[in-house]
């Protein structure tokens, strides 16, 4: 006898399954048919449809289309929600009343049926997305040919089937407010990216900074310059005037960005670091590195500066409202 090794051999194999999470609600609802067959006139069927939100948002603004009563059947529902939170299942009450034979058999005519069938609908929608899902309610036909059968699959033109599939590609991009540039114009690296010009990545949008010209003047130097943002060039000197809004008391928008009431003065308005305050002469806003920028009670800029003694004051047509026509220097200078 002589002893002889075996190989051992082995067959690996690695089944992947991949989760993702929706960044929209999804609303799927069970059961998606309530068959009605069997019923006959006074017959009540009660039971729930559970609603359950699959996506990684609130489903909002429900609103919810319930089968219409016909000659057949009366249909009532009761706990419809106003929202669905993520994750989070809810049951609806249902009651449906036989009031007529689709068979004809309480009138005496006899006969089959080629079918019944009725639905409801409950949409709902959120920030990026919208969407809904339709309930069937329904009588296989007991007539000769073809028996009836549902619809599904996507919507159709009659609103019977079911639109809430689970969306592909959705991207519900999060919102945020617009802030002051920033004086050192430095571009943040987890905001933007720089690609000659820049790229803001929480606005999703391209920015620009363009000085067409400067003139050195007493305390420094005044220039004209504009800004690409939003789809569009803005002139701080026109584009960053004030709005207020509800008579001064609740807010202030300078150039989309809101200021807020201090909450232990009412005569201040705050952004983060930044304060407009109100003055007998109409308001200054104060940036925290020494900026500062002076406005009629309009909301018109009328002159601004610096902490090293720079000082423009713009210049506007005599008549109310009149046009900006120029900007001067601490000395009255015109410059522009």
């Amino acid at each position: 006898m002589v002893e002889t090794g075996i190989q051992d051999q082995y067959e690996i194999v690695l089944k992947a399954t991949y989760e993702t999470n929706v960044p929209a609600p999804v609303v799927v609802a069970d059961p998606l048919s309530v068959s009605l067959a069997g019923m006959s006139p006074g017959d009540v069927l009660s039971g729930e449809i559970r609603f359950t939100n699959y996506g990684l948002i609130r489903a909002d603004n429900i609103e919810f289309a319930a089968p219409s009563s016909d000659q057949y059947f009366k249909y009532e529902f009761l706990n419809i929600p106003a929202t669905i939170e993520a994750k989070e299942s809810v049951n609806v009450a249902y009651r449906v009343t036989c009031l007529s034979s689709l068979t004809g058999e309480d009138e005496g005519n006899g006969g089959g049926t080629g079918g019944y069938s009725n639905s409801g609908k409950m949409s709902y929608s959120a920030k990026c997305y919208s969407g809904s899902i339709s309930v069937n309610f329904n009588v296989p036909g007991t007539g000769s040919g073809d028996d009836w059968t549902m619809p599904w699959g996507p919507a159709s033109s009659t609103g019977v089937g079911r639109s809430s599939e689970i969306p592909e590609g959705v991207k519900c991009w999060p919102g945020y407010d617009r802030e002051e540039p920033s004086f050192l114009n430095a571009p943040k690296s987890d905001q933007i990216q720089c690609v000659l010009s820049s790229v803001n990545m929480l606005h999703r949008e391209y920015n620009r900074n363009k000085t067409d010209i400067r003139v050195k003047v007493p305390g420094g130097t005044i220039s004209f310059e504009r800004r690409y943002y939003d789809n569009q060039w803005h002139l701080d000197y026109l584009d960053d005037n004030l709005t207020v809004q509800n008579t001064g008391s609740d807010l202030i928008i300078k150039n989309d960005v809101e200021y807020k009431p201090a909450a232990n003065d009412s005569r201040i308005f705050i952004h983060k670091n930044y304060k407009i305050t109100t003055t007998d002469t109409g308001y200054t806003w104060k940036a925290p590195h020494g900026d500062w920028k002076e406005f009629d009670p309009d909301g018109r800029m009328m002159s601004y500066g610096d902490r090293n003694g720079l000082v423009a004051q713009l210049i506007y047509e005599d008549e109310e409202n009149g046009r900006l026509t120029g900007i001067a220097d601490k000395n009255l200078r015109q410059i522009f």
